[in-house]
């Protein structure tokens, strides 16, 4: 009863709870736990392997890394993803990560031609211990640590282990051999005590001082090396028991200490660092020898030269049967676990605190199972179920795996291609679609599985996305116009699993045309972008000359948006002033003279929908006769069509740059009245001008890896128009604001414009071609100024 009470206060193993590893006789070696306590890891000497356990699940995992492995080090990124560094005979590293609780190899780095001993990680840097002509020290490069500048020849041969600390690195060479290696300052000093017939073949950092080492020692002792005075201690001899001390390891509690001495295991207490020269507890390992020691919160490990990996706890085991298979929703199943100890169990899911899903009591060395079924509550992909009891566990995963549903597509044609959009799966473990195309007739129902395959046209056409919810869009390009395709698509989710394939849809490509081919008009480049380059060149130009137009007119938008009045009727009449303008609104696409270019525009981008920008500035004389030019927009996308009419899936865009000069009158009867008396509340005008119109348009998307490779028709016409509307005033909603505008901006009238407009095309060999023909209703902001 003393015994037990006596483990139970210092939360130390009572008994070997299990075998996890059997390598048939492989010895085990360099083990380690990550600072998380997610995993320990150890190398199977001569296999090439390095052994992962996850301690969630107690499962083990294996991973291949380089030839004549040694040496373990871990760390943990910003991102918090483990990370592994398995040194190599060849000199390399390898670096293995330990993301979504999966081993695999990330990076190799190359540090030297000759073989590395032992690793370690300290002062943010992975250190090595290299088996160059002399035993040398040296950083390594990785992705999360750089390469140091230090490299140190240390001056005693042999090794045995190396140990990380926050500022040393220490290497343990045999006999009573150690050296301390500064990682901040690059210094190296050896040990100089001499205790004689000593054998250091392991070390541990002391708990709360990691400057300060306990030793495992091969003719039996443990030993402690103080690196402030360079000191040596016996602590646990020969003379205590010990025979040939092979590993040693110190619980993260620091309530204990644990040493591997010859076919046992050994716990001794430990206090603040003092060592109980009796052990509490011994653990034979039936003629094994223990090659290394790790612990966690509650387990000590110990990796055997037989292959052996030992679990020794005071905690319940639990262990979970198998997993069941892949599940649907919908079917049942059934978890079991066993226990080697008696008690109330609880099982939850995502967590030993998460969601509960059942809990009762088993007998000591029993069974109990839960029947389930895969209902809402499991979610699609793994399901970490855990069982508790006390401060034992286990944990398994259920995996549901729905296939995915049939995706809903719509197909349509282009010029030698087909456009295929995809409407959003909502699989959140989506992995692609897969785009069967065909010009031989298939059915859904000819393929269980998968669909047509063939290399003209390529089939099936694997597709990814990023978000399970977004639409895909896929363009099929270089097929044959004339021939129906068969198209249908599935999809396919992480685990592999299909889904129903769609409905096979037919598209024939045919070639297309764009508004500009239609109306008449010749390709001025296939491929070039001089046209589009050159009108915006010109545009800049007139907006830049403008400048001082479009300060004010911006100044004026500001003040419209802070106070409904911009203007004054303060300062007295001006004979002339300037005057800016912006407009917007509707615009439509139809000329009494041309049926051909009518035609054309209703096909492809229709004859109204379209949005014209305008603006205009210019000088206004006498408050009645404005001079002004301008320069606007049009902009519509579309879709080129047959020469039927037929809309297809490929789009096309035009973009024309009408650049105008024009008269406009006035209708204000108060325009030679000063002072108080100027300006109607609504001002009548009517107008007329030229304008010549820059156009373009592209047909086909647009590839972002190739933006210059559409077809594009390009040219410029002149019109004719004339306009009418009203000028609404807006000073008199705040006369006050309405003068701080003259005085600080000397702007004089800010109006409300509401304008109707109509262009004639100007023929120059009788009717044809594009034609910019149509009206426009805008609404807009008249500015005028000093």
């Amino acid at each position: 009863m003393l015994f037990a009470l006596t483990l139970t206060a210092l939360a130390a193993p009572d008994r070997i709870a299990t075998d996890l590893a059997d390598a048939g006789g492989t010895t085990l070696s360099w083990m380690l736990a990550d600072d998380d306590n997610q995993i320990v890891a150890l190398i199977e000497e001569g296999s090439s392997q390095l052994r992962v356990v996850d301690l969630q699940t107690w499962g083990t995992h294996s991973v291949a890394v380089c030839d004549g492995p040694a040496g373990l080090a871990s760390w943990s990124d910003d991102s918090g993803v483990l990370r592994l560094a398995v040194g190599c005979a060849s000199g390399d590293v390898d670096i293995v990560t330990f993301d979504d609780r999966d081993p695999a190899i990330e990076s190799t780095a190359s540090l030297s031609t000759s073989a590395i001993l032992g690793l370690a990680v300290s002062a943010d840097t992975l250190w090595a211990v290299v088996d160059a002509e002399d035993l040398t020290v040296e950083g390594i490069a990785t992705a999360d640590y750089a390469l140091s500048d230090y490299t140190s020849t240390l001056a005693r041969s042999g090794f045995n282990d190396i140990v990380g600390g926050t500022s040393y690195v220490f290497v343990v060479h045999g006999d009573d051999d150690i050296s301390r290696f500064h990682s901040t300052s690059g210094g190296t000093t050896a040990s100089n005590e001499n205790l004689g017939s000593r054998d250091f073949v392991r070390a541990t950092p002391q708990i709360g001082n990691d400057s300060n080492l306990f030793l495992a020692d091969a003719n039996g002792g443990l030993l402690t090396y103080q690196s402030g005075s360079d000191e040596l201690s016996i602590v646990v001899d020969d003379d205590d028991g010990l025979t040939g001390t092979s590993s040693v390891v110190i619980d993260p509690g620091a309530e204990w200490i644990a040493l591997g001495d010859g076919t046992q295991v050994q716990l001794h207490e430990y206090d603040n660092g003092g060592v109980d020269t009796e052990p509490f507890a011994e653990f034979s390992l039936d003629g094994a020898v223990a090659t290394d020691l790790v612990a966690t919160s509650g387990y000590l490990f110990a990796a055997t030269d037989g292959g052996r990996l030992l679990v020794m706890t005071e905690y319940p085991w639990l262990e979970f049967d198998s997993a069941p298979g892949d599940l649907v929703t919908g079917d049942e199943f059934t978890l079991a676990f066993s226990s080697d100890t008696e008690g109330d169990w609880t099982m939850n899911l995502d967590g030993p605190t998460g969601t509960e899903l059942a809990s009762g009591t088993i007998e000591a060395d029993a069974t109990a199972s839960v029947d389930f079924t895969a209902d809402e509550t499991w979610t699609e992909g793994g399901n970490r179920v855990w069982v508790t009891l006390d401060e034992g566990y286990d944990a398994i995963d259920v995996v549901v795996d729905n296939p995915p549903p049939k995706p809903v597509i719509s197909v349509g044609f282009g010029d030698s291609k087909v456009v295929v959009d995809i409407t959003a799966a909502g699989v959140a473990d989506l992995d692609r679609y897969e785009i069967y195309i065909s010009s031989e007739e298939f059915a859904r129902s000819d393929y269980e599985s998968g669909g047509p395959e063939g290399t003209d046209p390529e089939s099936p056409i694997e597709v990814t996305s990023e978000d399970p919810d977004e639409d895909v869009s896929v363009t099929i390009d270089e097929l044959t116009n004339g021939v129906t395709y068969h198209v249908a698509v599935r999809v396919i989710d992480e685990a592999g699993t299909e889904g129903e394939m769609s409905k096979v849809h037919l598209v024939t490509p045919e070639e297309t045309y764009g508004v500009a081919y239609l109306a008449g008009e010749s390709e001025c480049s296939s491929t070039g972008a001089a046209a589009p380059i050159a009108l915006l060149g010109l545009a800049g130009a007139l907006l830049l000359r403008r400048r001082k137009w479009a300060a004010g007119l911006a100044i004026g938008l500001g003040l419209v948006v802070s106070s409904p009045a911009q203007a004054a009727d303060e300062g007295g009449w001006q004979s002339k002033s300037r005057t800016n303008e912006l407009h917007v609104g509707p615009a439509s696409m139809e000329d009494a003279q041309n049926t051909t270019s009518n035609e054309a525009w209703a096909d492809t981008y229709g004859q109204t929908g379209l949005t014209y920008l305008r603006f205009d500035g210019g000088r206004q004389f006498y408050r009645v006769v404005e001079l002004d030019g301008g320069i606007g927009l049009l902009r519509k996308s579309g879709n080129t069509v047959t020469d039927a009419g037929e809309a297809s899936a490929e789009g096309s865009k035009i973009t024309a740059i009408p650049i105008s000069a024009g008269l406009t009158v006035r209708l204000d009867p108060t325009a030679r009245i000063k002072d108080e008396w100027r300006g109607m509340p609504v001002v009548p005008y009517v107008g007329a001008g030229l304008e010549y119109t820059l156009w373009r348009e592209r047909l086909g998307d647009i590839d972002p890896a190739d933006p210059f490779t559409n077809s594009t028709y390009s040219g410029g016409l002149p019109s004719w128009y004339w306009h009418a509307g009203a000028d609404i005033l807006l000073d008199w909603m705040d006369p006050r604001r309405a003068s701080v505008a003259e005085a600080r901006w000397g702007i004089t009238d800010t109006y409300l414009t509401i304008e109707y407009a109509d262009r004639t095309t100007i023929y120059r060999d009788g009717v044809g071609g594009l034609s910019f023909a149509g009206d426009t209703l805008t609404v807009g902001l008249k500015i005028d100024r000093k």
